[in-house]
């Protein structure tokens, strides 16, 4: 059985170039207790990602205009690391789109909310868990 961990004050930001299908993602994300924002391009996500420290979790569709997930994720992966640590979730029409990547997971369109709901808590566990120990660990250091 896997420790409670607190997720409290994490947010998930859901990208998706159909804004319709993001703000209902979101909006079943928060009935599930899941605070939720919306991004409708990878230029907003990163955006939002630089304003809002509290982005824990960010799921993606993959095939945008101009833009994909994939790479997305990566670069948010890279500015995100130790105390604001994040994990990816990507959404996908065809499932041979997902390429391997440092992601949590993927969900294929259409899917069931329940299933992306479970991804996302064990996403914002692990999180959770990361920025602690990244934490942890910066002010166990000499001198701090």
């Amino acid at each position: 059985m896997t420790p409670s961990v607190d997720t409290t004050g994490l947010v998930v930001l859901v990208v998706d170039d159909e804004v319709m299908l993001a703000e209902e993602t979101a909006v079943g994300l928060e009935l599930s207790g899941i605070e939720a924002m919306t991004a409708g391009s990878a230029a907003d996500a990163l955006a939002m990602l630089r304003l809002y420290a509290e982005i824990g979790v960010l799921v993606t569709d993959i095939r945008m205009p101009r833009e994909n997930g994939i790479e997305l994720a990566r670069v948010a992966m890279a500015q995100r690391g130790g105390t604001n640590a994040i994990r990816v979730v990507l959404m996908t029409g065809r499932e041979d789109d997902v390429e391997p990547a440092d992601i949590h997971g993927w969900v294929l369109k259409p899917f069931r909310m329940d299933w992306l709901v479970a991804m996302v808590r064990d996403a914002m566990r692990t999180v959770a868990a990361t920025r602690r120990a990244a934490s942890q660990s910066v002010s166990n250091r000499p001198g701090l």
